[in-house]
């Protein structure tokens, strides 16, 4: 993903509309965000993660957070990012949730959250789950691996680079998502605490069972086994059943005499019942009748009130009439009391209005004042827009004379190394063939003796054909073979090959170096500059030290500028507006003037009607009138209630008087024909009941012992059986489930204390160190590697500690002890090797732009170059385009492509992009 332009506003420090053509900066290399502390570099950053992804880089910040409080409220808060994915253009518009001034009225309003994504084909997508999806589904990365992957913030690395394992795996598992290891480190100690207790719940269970089993008085059970358990305690459950099967027949015999004498204690009861009840009730009936006389007594009275009720009814009727003229007095008073609050409101309004009018008349003045110095401003622009032409070509033309000086510098040292290497080529080939040539005649020499060994009197020399031999060659016996001698005058060939291919290299660098010097000297003498290369560096130096505050102060000037003109054109919009509110305003007064008047009118008449009407009324209120009519109907109904209860109750009296003569006569048959020939009174015949009860429930007590002992003694021994193959399978489990909790969780006795989850994030660090080293060894110019720490202490988390090696004296030592400039270098290239990692962990997303941020500070000038040599590697090599967002001066003079970011002074910030 590269950025091609954003365009931010009202967006964070950004008030207006701010567009940054990053296209313009190129689609590799390094370019530079520079300017004010807090004016918004990292700002930029925002908007294209908020566009992307429809949040800022920080969690911190909400949407309100994201508009710019330097805004004009009629200013939309919003993104829009045209970016390059694949060879292919997408453009995406975003607003987040914020609230503004309303642009009519007081108070603030709710703009809502939304979404716009256009594909390349021209297809629009408006729905902001749907753009979200298709954010994800084209960069193929979440918010979070894009953060990880294209922001390279220094002090989160650092942190990152000196953690120890324990913090070091809480980083990996929030980057790389390895918690589900950890969940299952977790699950897995959870399952073995669970099979644990669940081999200790049966074991309880069994315990259970065994104590709650009924076994005779004083038996051991202390000294039973399980089996023996079982046998004791069906034995005895064994023998409870015998005896139940003897109590239930007794049981069944005293269950008939009971029945018996239930049958005879209830007719004897019952008769005793009837002869009771009738001496009651002729008491009773004595009673009723001198009640019936009382009763005909309180209805005569109640009687005696009808013509009082009478009386009072016809004055009820009269009353009840006179409500509706109270209805009529109280909407009076509510008529004129909404006159009046209306006639408040109006003169408040016109009140408001009248002290308005004066602030929009000045407003209107300061509004054409303001048109007329920004139209000044303004007709400066094509002055400085053509300043900052002519400086641009000029700035054009040291470039290319400073690259040809590069050039030329580039390749002198190109000359000078291939000339050294030519050098030595020329010394291995001397000091080969010097060798070849010793070792060639000694093994000639050594083939005299060889043949002089093989000499015998009296028999011809195969060299000389002398019969005599008085001076033989001697045989040494350090003398090279055949195939040293070969082996030697091939060294001696291949370097001679070697020093031919040398020279010829180092003739061809040279004559590139003659071009070079050329190309350098005649742009040198076309720019009246001086062509030697040490003064025209110094010479380059010097201008470009006098260049950029001419370059800066034209940028600035005609920033302003066409600033002044945008803000003519708002200015007079505003003017527009403002007259028209004039105009309206003036319409909205006299109409309140004209209200006012009828308002006071009615208001009058009202006032009037209402004393009339209410000095007609004998009751202050409605209310009152209400309460005394509500007073005479109760005390009509209590009248008549009381009448209508006093004939009830006369009528009941009689009734009961009826009912008390029914059940004498009904009792005094009962009683002759209950009559029988038991001599027993029932008091007697329940003391014999009560005998016969105590041994029954003798016997069910007994029953019931033996019978809970049958129960229970069959339920435990079939759940201790059942039980014991439960403990064994529960054993089995808890042993397996625990070996494999230590084993994931690091606790083995005796083994490397490394958790399931720090052995995948070890293989991921693994990675990742391999990538990192390939920039950190350029970085250390070849003396460093990371290393990650194999030794473990006992009984400690380790696995993830992280070491360095250094090269130059051998050793191997923690991080921590790297200098200021090292750890940057270091911490540097981990956020790299990470970054790669995590693009191949996302599925080989590409990513052509990156950012770092801060970090440069702290580095002396080489570590500096060498931190910038292997950034600009990784945006060369890898096609990118790398943005670091720094306000080092030394970085403003190395990098000439720059967004300069400066506060204005009006309030929020502008960004400009120069190119030098």
């Amino acid at each position: 993903m590269r950025p091609i332009r954003i365009e931010m506003s009202a967006f964070g420090p950004y008030a207006g509309k701010q567009t940054v053509e990053m296209d313009r900066l190129g689609t590799s290399g390094i370019y530079l965000i520079t300017g004010d502390t807090g004016a918004g570099k990292t700002t930029i950053f925002d908007a294209i993660v908020f566009a992307l992804y429809g949040t800022a880089s920080s969690d911190r910040r909400s949407g309100d957070m994201l508009r710019s409080r330097y805004a004009e409220p009629d200013t939309p808060t919003e993104v829009k990012l045209v970016f390059a994915y694949r060879n292919k253009e997408y453009e995406i518009l975003r607003n987040p949730t914020y609230q503004r001034p309303k642009l009519r009225g007081e108070g603030m309003t709710q703009e809502n959250a939304s979404a716009e994504l256009r594909l390349p084909g021209g297809e629009i997508l408006t729905r902001t789950g749907e753009v979200d999806e298709k954010i994800r589904e084209i960069l193929g990365m979440t918010r979070d691996q894009f953060m990880q992957i294209a922001m390279i913030a220094q002090g989160d690395f650092l942190k990152l680079l000196l953690a120890k394992t324990e913090e070091r795996r809480k980083i990996f598992s929030s980057i790389f998502r390895t918690g589900r290891y950890a969940r299952l480190e977790e699950r897995l100690k959870q399952e073995a605490r669970q099979a644990r207790k669940t081999y200790d719940d049966v074991v309880r269970e069994i315990g259970f069972e065994q104590e709650r089993a009924r076994l005779p008085e004083g038996t051991d059970r202390s000294g039973l086994r399980d089996e023996e358990y079982l046998q004791a305690i069906e034995k005895f459950r064994d023998e409870a059943g015998i005896r139940l099967e003897e109590g239930e027949k007794k049981q069944e015999l005293l269950r008939g005499e009971l029945d018996a004498l239930a049958a005879r204690i209830l007719a004897a009861e019952e008769q005793e019942k009837r002869k009771k009840a009738l001496e009651e009730t002729r008491e009773q009936w004595t009673k009723l009748q001198a009640a019936a006389e009382q009763r005909k007594q309180e209805l005569e009275a109640a009687r005696s009130r009808e013509p009082e009720a009478k009386e009072k009814e016809a004055r009820l009727h009269v009353e009840q009439d006179r409500l509706q003229q109270y209805d009529r007095l109280e909407e009076l008073k509510q008529q004129k009391i909404e006159a009046e609050k209306k006639q408040a409101s109006d003169e408040a309004a016109r009140k408001k209005l009248e002290a308005g009018r004066k602030a929009l008349t000045q407003q209107i003045q300061d509004c054409r004042q303001k048109i007329k110095e920004k139209e000044a401003l303004a007709g400066k622009a094509a002055a400085f827009s053509g300043e900052k032409e002519r400086l641009r070509s000029q700035g054009a033309e040291y470039n290319e004379l400073k690259t040809l000086l590069e050039a030329y510098e580039e390749d002198s040292e190109k000359w000078s190394r291939a000339a050294v290497t030519y050098q030595a080529a020329c010394g291995k080939e001397r000091e080969f063939g010097e060798s070849y040539l010793r070792q060639h005649r000694a093994f000639l020499d050594d083939q005299a003796g060889i043949l002089a060994a093989e000499l015998a009197e009296n028999q011809p020399c195969p060299v000389c054909g002398s019969l005599l031999h008085p001076s033989p060659a001697m045989k040494t016996d350090d003398a090279p073979t055949r195939e040293t001698v070969e082996q030697s005058q091939k060294r001696w060939e291949e370097s001679k090959t070697a020093m031919d291919e040398a020279g010829r290299k180092a003739a061809a660098l040279r004559g590139t170096r003659d071009s070079s010097l050329q190309h350098m000297e005649e742009k040198a003498k076309g720019l009246n500059m001086p062509t030697e290369p040490a003064a025209l560096k110094e010479t380059l130096m010097e201008e470009q030290k006098r260049f950029r505050p001419k370059w800066k102060e034209v940028t600035e000037a005609l920033a302003a500028s066409e600033a002044a003109a945008e803000a003519k054109v708002v200015l007079e919009e505003k003017l527009e507006t403002l007259q028209k509110k004039q105009e309206g305003d003036e319409e909205a007064y006299r109409k309140l003037e004209l209200e006012s008047a009828r308002l006071q009118e009615q208001i009058e008449n009202l006032s009037a009607n209402y004393s009339e009407l209410k000095e007609t009324l004998p009751y202050p209120d409605r209310e009152s009138a209400g309460k005394a009519a509500s007073l005479l109907d109760r005390e009509i109904r209590e009248i008549r209630e009381a009448v209508q209860s006093a004939e009830e109750n006369e009528k009941a009296a009689a009734r009961r008087i009826q009912e008390a003569e029914g059940r004498m006569g009904e009792l005094q048959k009962q009683i002759r024909e209950g009559e029988s020939a038991e001599s027993m009174t029932s008091a007697e015949l329940q003391e014999n009941q009560k005998q016969k009860k105590d041994e029954h429930l003798r016997l069910q007590a007994e029953a019931k012992e033996d019978n809970l002992i049958w129960e229970t003694n069959s339920a435990a021994a079939g759940n201790i059986r059942k039980l014991s193959g439960e403990r064994e399978q529960a054993a089995r489990k808890y042993s397996m489930l625990q070996n494999l909790a230590d084993t994931a969780n690091g606790n083995l006795s005796g083994k490397q204390r490394i958790q399931l989850e720090t052995y995948v994030q070890q293989q991921l660090f693994d990675r990742i160190l391999v990538r990192a080293n390939t920039r950190f060894r350029v970085m250390s110019g070849g003396q460093y590697d990371l290393v990650r720490r194999k030794e473990y202490q006992k009984n400690q988390q380790s696995g993830l500690d992280l070491d360095v090696v250094d090269h130059y004296n051998g050793t191997t030592r923690s991080v921590s002890t790297l200098s200021g400039g090292e750890s940057f270098m270091a911490s540097l290239s981990l956020a790299l090797g990470l970054s790669d990692e995590i693009q191949e962990s996302a599925g080989g997303v590409q990513l052509d732009a990156l950012f770092v941020d801060e970090g440069f500070g702290s580095l002396d000038e080489e570590t500096l170059d060498q931190a910038m040599k292997a950034i600009q590697t990784l945006a060369e090599d890898g096609g990118r385009i790398v943005g670091i967002i720094s306000h080092v001066t030394e970085l403003q003079n190395r990098i000439d492509r720059q967004l300069l970011v400066r506060k204005m002074k009006s309030g929020g910030s502008t960004v400009t992009i120069n190119i030098l």
